[in-house]
């Protein structure tokens, strides 16, 4: 059984990768193209994604605890590690196929792509130092 879980868990997240990938080729196209692009969008695009990677992430894990009984170490931890990226992706996706002709999909693009890599280098820095200080603060409670 967990043989069929891990093979079906690595085809989804080979297909994400894939389609990632290809989303964020599409991207960088678009915006090479541009002369203009690096402006008002770029910085737009690294404020809305440094925001989603705290304040819009985290907030909403906070409040969707409150009750639970959970120590706030356990609620930051959860909050700053919880899924972001599959979701944007499958969203971008979905409005892609809906909405064709959507005013700004090149900065709605941009921002999904930009929000994901700053995701991956953010939180694959942070997770050492931040699950060993997790881990600690577990054993002394």
């Amino acid at each position: 059984m967990l043989v069929t879980v891990h093979r079906a868990v690595s085809a989804v997240l080979h297909v994400m990768l894939v389609a990632f990938v290809s989303l964020s080729a599409r991207v960088q196209h678009g915006v090479l193209r541009s002369k203009h692009w690096f402006a008002p969008v770029a910085s737009a695009v690294a404020a809305y994604a440094l925001l989603s990677l705290t304040v819009v992430r985290m907030v909403p894990v906070a409040l969707a605890l409150i009750g639970t009984g959970l120590r706030p170490p356990t609620v930051a931890f959860m909050g700053w590690f919880g899924p972001r990226g599959v979701a944007s992706i499958a969203l971008l996706f979905f409005v892609i196929s809906e909405e064709h002709d959507l005013p700004g999909m090149g900065t709605i693009e941009t921002t999904v792509v930009a929000t994901v890599l700053l995701s991956i280098v953010v939180h694959g820095a942070s997770a050492p130092p931040l699950v060993a200080r997790y881990a600690g603060e577990r054993s002394r409670a």
